[in-house]
Order: C-alpha cells, then structure tokens, then sequence
C-alpha cells in the first residue's frame, strides 16, 4: 500500500532547507569575520585592490601636505602614487595584517564606536621614498600626526558586531536543526519533501542576496564619499566574496534538489498508473 505524503513533512522539509542556509551563511560569518586569524588572513587579497591601496596612500599623505609650502604641495600626486606602489610590494602585507588584527581587536571589543585603522605604519613604510622626493617631506613625518580612518562607522559597526554575536551563538544549532527537519521531510514524504526543500534553499539563498547587498549599500554610504568609500566597496566585496559563493552553491544545491525531486516525484507517479 502506498504512504501518503504528509503536509507537515513538507512544510518541515521547507522550513529546514531555509534554515539549512540560514545556519551555514552564520558559519560563514563566525569563521571569515569573527575569527581574528581567518581575517587578517585576507590581508594580501585587499591590498591588491587598486581602490584600496590609493585610498590608504591618500589619507596617509595628505596630513604631509596640510600647512606645506606651495612647492612641497605640488609633489602630493607624486607622492600618493609612490606610497601606491608601496602599498603593492609583498613586504607590506605583514604590516597591513597588523592593521587588520588591531582594527578586528575594536570590531570585537569596542563598545558602540565606529571601527578606525590607524596608517603610521603606511608612513614608515614609505619613509625612505618620500626623502628621494623631498627631505622636506620625510622630516614632516615625524612631527606631522598620522591620523586613523573610519572604515566602518559607528551605527553599522554596531549592528555587525550584533550580527557576530548572534552567528557564534546560534549557527551551529540552526544548522543542525535544519538538517533534521530536512531529512525528517524527505524521508516522510520522498520526493515532493525534496522539491519543497530545494525551492526552500533556493528561495532563502536569493533573499540573503538580497540583504549581503542592502547590507553592502549601507556599511559603504556610511563613509564619507571620495576615494574611502570606493576603498571600503572593494574591502567589502573581498572579504563577502566566499559568502557570495556559499550562497551560490547553495542557490545551485536547492536547484538540483528540486529538479530531483520533480523526477522522482513523477517517477513515482507513473509507477502507480501502470499498477
């Protein structure tokens, strides 16, 4: 005798895809942004951004200029360009991965305050270049303050931090939760709980699409328009990279589950027509 299907295996098929995804893009979260190590990992792959590296030369130089005689300032694009090219040789990326640690120490620690990185060690790298274009210019750098820069301000970096704190904590739950009402479904309700969590996967992984751009668009208009914001779009679109493709594969997963399931669905039912 045939098992019917059941509603509620479907609905909970469903209902666990979603939170399958929901759980891994947590995962994802807790391991690439909340891990210390795994972030300042990434250090190599930022700074050979283009936008990222002016942008760091830029702030790091004009404090240099502010207040110089009109033909020190004349040197400022040579200048930018030249801590550029710094900024593109390997012997940096040790030091923008301490940039990185520390601005990770105040996304993790920091209490309601925007996330700052600091670009004394930008000059320092840079010293000895900048005195072939001007001793003038390298003896600034000791009496001339190197500012730090907003690179996440304080209302977004306040809702990321929220965002960590709710993926440590319930990703891995959410996850397991999710696989058992999967299987539960499946298992119920063959392949009609197979198409129902396909769709589900698919579904969830567009909208968290969705929210990785609304998200994109708020963290980059919260910085000061110019060469920050363009570094802070190319940072980000670094660092969500793997997420991107997490959600894609899962997008892809949810497809050909679904697309299994309608054979196997229809499989079954030609079987039972030529009972």
């Amino acid at each position: 005798m045939a098992r019917r299907s059941s509603g509620l295996a479907t609905v909970l098929a469903g209902v666990g895809a979603a939170l399958l995804v929901l759980g891994a893009f947590g995962v994802w979260i807790d391991a690439a942004i909340g891990d210390a190590d795994a972030f300042t990992a990434q250090a190599g792959d930022l700074i050979e951004r283009p936008e990222i590296r002016t942008a760091l030369a830029e702030a790091a130089v004009d404090p240099l200029f502010e207040g110089a005689p009109a033909a020190l300032s004349l040197q400022r694009e040579i200048a930018v360009g030249l801590i550029a090219g710094v900024l593109a040789d390997d012997r940096f990326v040790l030091a923008f991965q301490q940039i990185l640690r520390l601005a990770h120490m105040r996304l993790s620690e920091s209490e309601r305050g925007p996330i700052r990185i600091g670009l004394e060690s930008v000059v320092d790298a840079a010293r000895d270049d900048l005195a072939q274009i001007s001793p003038l210019l390298a003896g600034r750098i000791d009496v001339i303050e190197t500012p730090e820069i907003v690179v996440v301000a304080r209302q977004e970096a306040q809702a990321l931090r929220v965002i960590l704190e709710l993926a440590r904590a319930y990703s891995v739950p959410i996850l397991i939760a999710g696989a058992v009402m999967v299987l539960i479904g499946v298992l119920r309700n063959g392949g009609r709980g197979l198409v129902a969590a396909g769709v589900a996967a698919t579904v969830a992984s567009a909208v968290l699409f969705v929210v990785l751009l609304a998200t994109r668009a708020g963290v980059v208009g919260g910085v000061q328009a110019g060469r920050a914001r363009e570094a802070v779009g190319a940072g980000w679109d670094v660092v969500v990279s793997g997420l991107l493709w997490t959600l894609a594969i899962a997008a892809g997963a949810g497809v050909v589950a679904t697309v299994l399931g309608l054979l196997f669905t229809g499989a079954r039912r030609g079987r039972r027509a030529t009972a």
